[in-house]
């Protein structure tokens, strides 16, 4: 997958996956980066889902404005829609808080108004297979 970002590019190799009846159980991922930023497990595996489904492969951390350092976890800009992945949601993480509120709807309200679709998903939404299905449906 090539990153949004100007100077850097980020391979993912699946390297292997294990079944369960009700679908993909764990995917094991071997990460070739051009940056030192967390690649988020959760991301990975919705992008693998999506692939699986033959849709098309989303950019990574695309930097959607110059105006800030804001970045979209998933995007496809040829169709101006992009996916945010919110892991900690239950556990007190950076985008329950007030603050990762606040921070999460700035960058929201900026790229709704720059005439972005945003879909926000929670890690048990991409853990149960609804993220793959909107995804799916946004991008048919």
């Amino acid at each position: 997958f090539q990153s949004g970002r100007e100077s850097s590019h980020c391979v993912v190799r699946i390297v292997g996956w294990h079944v369960r009846r009700a679908g993909v159980a764990g995917i094991f991922f071997q990460h070739v980066c051009g940056t030192s930023e967390p690649v988020s497990a959760l991301e990975d595996r919705l992008v693998f889902e999506l692939l699986a489904l033959k849709l098309p492969a989303p950019l990574r951390e695309f930097r959607f404005t110059q105006a800030r350092k804001w970045r979209f976890d998933l995007a496809w800009p040829d169709r101006l829609l992009a996916a945010e992945v919110d892991g900690g949601t239950w556990v007190r993480g950076g985008h329950s808080r007030g603050s990762g509120q606040r921070r999460d709807a700035e960058k929201q309200n900026a790229a709704m108004l720059a005439g972005w679709s945003l879909l926000r998903f929670t890690s048990d939404m991409v853990r149960s297979g609804e993220a793959v299905t909107v995804l799916e449906q946004a991008l048919r």
